[in-house]
């Protein structure tokens, strides 16, 4: 049977379909009228032409088609390939036929797998906050990349998709945004536009980053499946917004917050986080269980263990260290550029040993320098991650006199306390960012600590304004431009950037990896 009978008796069942049934099936009108007189003849349809302008055509069933392909599939899950798997799922089921079906498949594929459906992940600590509104850590959006999605996601080549979104149309200067039927929580909870709609209100009028959607004048609830943003004036650039990991759909329930993704927060403890597959996401996960550790011994054990193969692996981007000069530092021109210069080459050295898995940025040191030239001590803010990094480093700086002084506070203070509060000339800082410009730049003033220093500043505001998805190529001149000028007097350095090394699990066949350096555990095809 084929099963676009399926969407055919979905898209009947509708009261008010949007599109054609030629559009929805993605075919000509040629193309339809010749597969339903096929499906005529083969018993499993009676099928009316439309006659004359004006008239509809008429299609009833012979066969209870959900029961016929339900059937099917329960009888032959075990025999089925990866595609004919997700092909199956990706149909429009209604609920109850879905979870005993993906119950089933997943059961199939957990035995299968020979116990090789779950992963264990290195953090260096496990985040206490996964709303995707207040989270600032790598590791929490790493956690929300896993069990949220966004209305639009942006490729390799930085191009606009849909992924909540089934497609959009502006009229005017309102977006209409028509989204997906099939989309559920794990509780079983269908997201509609309700749901989207209060998340988008919540993020563009109250929360942080309302700065960046000061165009939109409002977010409505058109009907079930359907929300709309009324600009200032029509804007492609409102979809890279909905793109970003704070643009994340989720809903809130006793402080919880949960989303459509492919994995749901099972359990949290001090030092370790569970990810469930969430049983009605749409597509197959072949990872049932991803779990984050904080145990540094443990991940060594399990990586260890002949369920990795160590051959295999993938090296992929984790995030920028950079140096970073408070605006408002005494230090003159002279002394910024020393003091920089110096921890540059003392960190070279640092993770040149240390540290395989790093690229340098800028030219490489000759030699360690030193800071003879600075009339009082150089207070350097850092996190308790990064003591193992500088301790011994400040120590040999300060061994003829006081250099630097060193500021060491706990990470979740460094993240929950705005950089202004701390009385420093500099800051040593780990950020997930883009790689290219501009969106490097854009990233930087939007949900990085240099934000906190420099988003105030009138050329980073004016920067801001112009950051427009349809001006990217105009603007990479002028990022590079603006922390070129920053570097060159000695208030920012992009020092390194530091890679993580993904070992594959024997079962383990492919994994997909976006521009934040997030695994996206959801992708992985086992063998």
């Amino acid at each position: 049977m084929d099963k676009r009978l399926l969407y055919v008796e979905k898209y009947l069942s509708l009261s008010e379909p949007s599109e054609s049934l030629a559009d929805y099936l993605q075919l000509s009108k040629r193309q339809l009228s010749r597969l339903l007189s096929q499906w005529q003849d083969e018993g499993y349809i009676n099928y009316s032409p439309a006659i004359g302008r004006g008239g509809k055509m008429d299609i009833t069933f012979n066969v209870d088609v959900e029961k016929e392909l339900f059937y099917h599939a329960l009888k032959t899950h075990k025999d089925m390939t990866i595609q004919e798997v997700k092909s199956y799922l990706d149909l429009p089921w209604d609920e109850e036929s879905r979870e005993v079906i993906v119950k089933q498949l997943k059961n199939n594929f957990a035995t299968n797998g020979n116990n090789q459906n779950s992963i264990i992940d290195f953090v260096y600590n496990i985040p206490h906050d996964i709303h995707p509104l207040t989270a600032q850590s790598m590791v929490s959006f790493q956690v929300i990349s896993q069990i949220m999605r966004t209305l639009y996601t942006i490729d390799q080549e930085y191009n606009i998709q849909y992924d909540l979104a089934k497609y959009d149309e502006w009229v005017g200067n309102t977006l209409h945004i028509y989204l997906h039927q099939d989309d559920f929580f794990p509780d079983r909870k269908r997201l509609t536009a309700s749901i989207v709609c209060l998340a988008l209100n919540k993020l563009i009028f109250y929360s942080k980053y309302k700065k960046f959607f000061s165009d939109v004048i409002s977010v409505d609830l058109i009907d079930d499946f359907q929300i709309s943003i009324t600009l200032q004036e029509k804007n492609e650039h409102i979809k890279y917004l909905l793109s970003e990991p704070y643009s994340s759909i989720y809903f809130e329930e006793d402080n919880e917050v949960y989303g459509t993704g492919p994995y749901y927060l099972k359990s949290r403890k001090p030092k370790e986080l569970i990810l469930q597959a969430n049983p009605y996401y749409k597509r197959l996960v072949q990872i049932e269980q991803l779990y984050f550790v904080e145990n540094k011994k443990r991940f060594s054990e399990y990586i260890s263990s002949d369920k990795y193969d160590t051959n295999k692996t993938q090296r992929f981007y984790l995030g920028h260290r950079i140096l970073l000069m408070n605006p408002n530092t005494t230090l003159n021109f002279d002394e910024r550029k020393q003091t920089i210069q110096t921890l540059q080459s003392y960190l070279y050295e640092y993770f040149l040993h240390n540290d395989k898995y790093f690229k340098w940025n800028g030219e490489i040191p000759d030699k360690k320098l030193s800071m003879d030239n600075i009339h009082r001590p150089v207070r350097l803010l850092i996190d308790e991650f990064n003591v193992k990094v500088f301790k011994d480093i400040v120590n040999e700086i300060n061994k003829e006199r006081k250099c630097i002084e060193l500021i060491v506070i706990k990470h979740e203070d460094y993240i929950k306390h705005h950089l202004s509060e701390h009385d420093v000339d500099i800051v040593w800082m780990t950020e997930a960012i883009h790689q290219e410009q501009p969106f490097m730049l854009n990233n930087l003033l939007l949900h990085a600590k240099f934000k906190e220093w420099y988003l105030d500043k009138e050329p980073f505001q004016l920067f801001n304004k112009k950051f427009r998805f349809d001006n990217f190529e105009a603007l990479e001149t002028e990022a590079i431009s603006h922390l070129k000028n920053l570097e060159d007097n000695y208030y920012y350095s992009n020092v390194l950037i530091n890679e993580k090394v993904f070992i594959y699990t024997s079962a383990i066949q492919h994994i997909d990896i976006n521009q934040y350096g997030f695994i996206d555990y959801g992708s992985v095809i086992l063998k």
